[in-house]
């Protein structure tokens, strides 16, 4: 997450992500710390089944005062190997 205004280091940044079938994923390595304006998630995961090939609404919030929110529609998640199909039935 790169802050476009002034957000001071050592700001706690989480993300957040869910879908119609699964309002709230689990998600591990979901919050960072912002350094330089920069926030970077390390090894920032889904955890179980978390939707194949669906997209999804991602949450981004930084721990500001007053917080600032952002959100991020029909977002897909993509894996190491580049985005997936849904698996067929």
């Amino acid at each position: 997450v790169v802050a476009l205004g002034d957000v001071p280091d050592g700001t706690v940044v989480t993300v957040m992500a869910g879908n119609d079938e699964n309002y709230s994923a689990e998600l591990r390595n979901a919050s960072a710390v912002m350094k330089n304006q920069v926030a970077r998630f390390n090894d920032l995961r889904f955890v179980g089944r978390s939707g194949r090939g669906k997209s999804f609404t991602l949450t981004i919030t930084v721990f500001t005062n007053p917080t600032q929110v952002a959100t991020y529609h029909r977002a897909i998640k993509v894996t190491v190997d580049g985005p997936r199909e849904p698996r067929s039935k």
